[in-house]
């Protein structure tokens, strides 16, 4: 047997996986479960094998189990400088180093000599998503992947190749501290979006915008702090229109967030003015949650695209890690059911998706719709 001490650390997976998530057999049969390890063994078990893919092979379990909160922790791995979102049925950068500034939302066209659409289909045994809008969230993050990218395309160069819409290709290494960088969230006009600071409020007209883009609490700005200015500003302005901003909130602690909408609900209560709640495929985890209580508990239409994850979901993470490689692998220790069925997304009232042209100029359509 080759390799037996990384076979010794998939058999170790085999068996700590199951006792520690949750419910992994409620997601994966037994049978799917061996199945799958079994098949890493044997790629595991080759002469040619390099001990450097040993996570990416790993995550083709993770992949077929499709829980998001569980899989290989490769969150150290190296990326390139460009970061990727979809854009309205394309892949475009919204993060470029500054050398390549004149490529923002400027459309993919191929990486390493493959199409997007067979790079998709390549990368797709490797990524966890139980829905088409976490498999765009996938796609858009994997098209930086340095390692994943170099595996899938058999790459041996010292670079990965981009090659855009316009016809401009780029040989890009990988990103390193030095890197600058700029983002198309440096727009004026789409401020609204970026994940830094985490919450934050305006007001805007008749309406009250609160901004809250992490489920984290902000040590130089505590959020009982943010919340009395929250009750200021409700009492100064009597908004008639209230708009909560989920976007790009991939979670954290749900809680953090109920103080806020205690203030809030007591005003809805008594006041009835128009709530809006806006997301976008990046809300995830905690993100969702809190989603759930401003759509249901203060009556708001969610305005934007689907988020990512379904009401209902496995989450609250912990760790272990694989004896011999040290590998770290992260699994579900919970799972929160808040309504019947299984909607594995959160769908707007009314969706709308930004098009690469409302980026360029620095609209932004999801909160206009709510100030209009």
């Amino acid at each position: 047997m080759r390799n037996k001490k990384l076979i010794d650390d998939i058999n170790y997976l085999f068996k700590t996986l199951p006792r520690k998530h949750k419910d992994l057999y409620a997601l994966i049969s037994k049978d799917e479960f061996i199945m799958m390890t079994d098949r890493v063994v044997a790629l595991v078990d080759n002469k040619d094998f390099k001990q450097k893919d040993f996570p990416i092979v790993l995550q083709m379990i993770f992949a077929k189990i499709r829980d998001a909160h569980s899989m290989v922790d490769r969150y150290q791995d190296p990326k390139t400088p460009f970061y990727f979102e979809h854009i309205n049925g394309t892949y475009a950068p919204v993060v470029v180093s500054k050398e390549t500034k004149k490529l923002l939302l400027t459309k993919l066209k191929s990486i390493n000599g493959y199409s997007i659409e067979e790079f998709s289909r390549l990368i797709d045994k490797y990524i966890i998503y139980d829905n088409p809008e976490a498999q765009k969230l996938q796609i858009s993050r994997s098209l930086s992947d340095w390692k994943l990218i170099n595996y899938v395309t058999s790459n041996k160069n010292k670079y990965i190749t981009y090659v855009f819409a316009d016809g401009t290709k780029v040989k890009s290494k990988k990103r390193l501290k030095s890197t600058m960088q700029t983002s198309i969230y440096w727009t004026e006009g789409l401020e609204f979006l970026r994940e830094r600071p985490s919450y934050f409020l305006l007001s805007k007209g008749n309406a009250l915008y609160i901004k809250y883009s992490r489920c984290r609490e902000d040590q130089d700005y505590p959020l009982k702090q943010f919340t009395r200015e929250i009750r200021a500003a409700i009492k100064k302005n009597t908004p008639s229109k209230i708009v909560v901003d989920f976007r790009n909130n991939h979670g954290g602690n749900s809680s953090l967030f109920d103080q806020i909408a205690d203030v809030l609900k007591s005003y809805i209560d008594k006041n009835k003015p128009k709530v809006y709640c806006l997301i976008n495929r990046k809300v995830f985890s905690s993100g969702t949650l809190n989603t759930y209580d401003v759509k249901y508990k203060l009556g708001a239409t969610v305005v934007g695209q689907p988020a990512s994850q379904g009401i209902n979901h496995f989450g609250y993470t912990h760790f272990f890690e694989l004896p011999n490689s040290k590998v770290e692998i992260r699994y579900s220790s919970e799972y929160w059911k808040f309504i019947d069925g299984n909607d594995p997304v959160i769908k707007p009232d009314v969706y709308i998706e930004p098009t690469i042209a409302d980026y360029k100029n620095g609209n932004d359509p999801v909160l206009q719709y709510c100030l209009d």
